[in-house]
């Protein structure tokens, strides 16, 4: 698991309905599972299994989240939720999710009105907004503050 470039984040598509159509039914890199809650990770690429809730973790133990946290940033992390589209933070145990970084033609966040027909297109400012939160090492700093 390596960044493709120490100082951005892995390239996201401009529509929505791309990433979904070229990432959602890769497998879980670690366990090869296929399940619904499942995240791509923005600093390496990978696909791995996001169980969040505790009948998801009871109905698929992958260890995916954890071990690729330790070997892609050292125990922080920085996913698109496959469902959703949200964002993800992680850091020392805690989540913390931000609004999708692809957005209606309103200009509003997708994790507010999801709609399967709209064309949810990549906001350049939220997506460089994400990346200044890598370059800076500021992953841990927002996830732990904002769970507080």
């Amino acid at each position: 698991f390596t960044s493709k470039s120490p100082l951005n984040l892995f390239p996201l598509p401009h529509l929505y309905k791309d990433t979904i159509l070229n990432y959602y039914q890769k497998p879980c890199e670690i366990c090869g599972k296929h399940i619904k809650e499942k995240g791509l990770c923005l600093i390496c690429g990978s696909v791995i299994c996001m169980p969040f809730l505790e009948y998801e973790r009871q109905q698929n133990p992958c260890v995916g989240f954890t071990e690729h946290n330790k070997n892609c940033q050292g125990n922080s992390g920085l996913y698109l939720r496959m469902s959703n589209g949200g964002i993800v933070l992680y850091s020392q145990g805690k989540f913390y999710n931000l609004d999708s970084p692809y957005l209606t033609k309103f200009g509003e966040s997708m994790t507010v009105t999801l709609d399967q027909d709209e064309d949810y297109t990549l906001s350049v400012s939220a997506f460089h907004e994400l990346e200044n939160i890598f370059v800076q090492d500021k992953i841990g700093q927002i996830a732990v503050k904002k769970t507080q």
